[in-house]
Order: C-alpha cells, then sequence, then structure tokens
C-alpha cells in the first residue's frame, strides 16, 4: 500500500479564534468546491470514488424493507451515491451548494428519470417531513454548522424516518497527523472536523440511534484543489438514526 501523507500543517496563527472565524466566512464555500470539481481531471466519473459507498450500499435493502422510496442525497457531489440509490429504484433527490458539483451530477445521471437535482445549502434546506431517508457521506468533516444542518435533516424527514450520516473520526490519519489535539482545522482552504463516537451521538441527540458501525476505508486522490491528492486512508463512524 502507499505510504500515507498527512495533510498540509496548519497556516501560522489560524488557531486563533478570530482568525480562524474570519476564513471560514471566505474558505470552504461554493467557490472552493466549484474550483475542485472544475480542476479534477481524470479517468474517473467522480472527484471522490467511482463507486457508491459501500455501507450506504449495504442499506438499501434494509431501506426497502421498512418501505422508504423518497431519499435525499445530502450534498451529492457527482452523484455517486445517487446513482446507486436510483439504481435500486428509489425517488431520489440530490441536493449541492456548488453549482460544478451539480453539473457534473446531472451528467452522472441524465439517464435516471427518478432523480431530481437542486442547489441547497444544508444550512438552509426548504424541506419538511418529506423524506423517508437522509445519506450523508463524506459531509459532515467539512460542516461548520453542523447542528444548524443536523437540524434541518430533522425537519426534511418524515416521522420515524431514518438519518444515514458517515463522520470522519478522530482516529482518521489526517486528525491524528495533528497529534489529536486538534479536531477542526483549515487545509488548503477546506475546512475539516473530526468526530468521535460519542461526538456524533451527542450531534445527534435529537434522534434516536439505531447502528454505528466503524470502517476503515481507502480513497484515491481529489484533484490539485483539494487537501488530498494522493491515495490515503480514512477511518469513519457510520450511524443509523431514526426521528
Amino acid at each position: 500500500m502507499e505510504s500515507i501523507k498527512p495533510f498540509a500543517p496548519l497556516s501560522p496563527g489560524l488557531c486563533q479564534l478570530g482568525r480562524f472565524k474570519e476564513l471560514l466566512m471566505t474558505e470552504n464555500g461554493p467557490n472552493t468546491w466549484n474550483s475542485i470539481y472544475e480542476k479534477f481531471q481524470h479517468e474517473r466519473h467522480s472527484v471522490w470514488k467511482e463507486a457508491a459507498t459501500p455501507w450506504f450500499v449495504s442499506k438499501m435493502a434494509f431501506l426497502k424493507e421498512l418501505g422508504a422510496n423518497r431519499i435525499l442525497d445530502a450534498a451529492c457531489g457527482d452523484a455517486r451515491n445517487t446513482r446507486a440509490f436510483a439504481e435500486s429504484g428509489f425517488q431520489v433527490v440530490g441536493v449541492d451548494f456548488s453549482e460544478k458539483a451539480l453539473a457534473r451530477a446531472a451528467k452522472n445521471t441524465s439517464t435516471f428519470k427518478n432523480v431530481t437535482l437542486q442547489q441547497h445549502n444544508l444550512e438552509s434546506l426548504p424541506f419538511s417531513e418529506e423524506f423517508d431517508a437522509i445519506a450523508c457521506d463524506y459531509v459532515a468533516v467539512h460542516l461548520q454548522n453542523p447542528k444548524q444542518v443536523v437540524t434541518n435533516f430533522y425537519n426534511a424527514l418524515k416521522p420515524k424516518g431514518l438519518l444515514l450520516i458517515e463522520f470522519l473520526s478522530t482516529q482518521d490519519p489526517a486528525c491524528v497527523a495533528h497529534g489529536g489535539e486538534q479536531n477542526s482545522f483549515m487545509s488548503n482552504g477546506v475546512f475539516h472536523q473530526f468526530y468521535s463516537e460519542s461526538d456524533a451521538r451527542h450531534l445527534l441527540k435529537d434522534f434516536t440511534i439505531l447502528e454505528t458501525t466503524s470502517v476503515w476505508h481507502d480513497d484515491p486522490g481529489h484533484g490539485p484543489d483539494f487537501p488530498r491528492n494522493d491515495h490515503h486512508q480514512h477511518h469513519s463512524i457510520y450511524v443509523i438514526a431514526q426521528k
């Protein structure tokens, strides 16, 4: 296996709260993500992984058994998970706040009539009790206001609806590279927040936790404008939570 390279070190003075908030206002926004998607040139169709995330695929039969039909793919990116849900027969709404991501998603789902794509910021979702389930993959790590986003997820779900969500954990090599002392930081203009299982449970305290799973997995490089453009590993906590 290729060696795992650490994230770029923190910029001097970044730990000062005022400077940190200033950076959050100007970086990690739509322009940052548009640039990541625009500059990605690869034989892969996806900036992330070519195939859907196995954990989400493994839960599709469970969702069907429960009668779930309408799925929200939150921050769908270029739609690799959206496609998998659509292929399994779900009605899928994919949302992202990057128009470049949605342009790629549109190409990757052009043959599916059961996919709708919309541009939204997860901090201001307009949905109310519309979805049987929400899938949120490799997103929590970049959320600057996770409490608001989780509240919006709760509101968007029908009663007894399910949230399937991934958290990059504090065991992740990118977090460990910072000595484990700092679970949130900026790297190359992209905000990162890592979670312990207790952090995830606390964030989802208004839900009933049905399942947690801890998984190591490999990731490819994500292009020149993302902090990781090399092969690397992640450690994730996957959670199923019920409204």
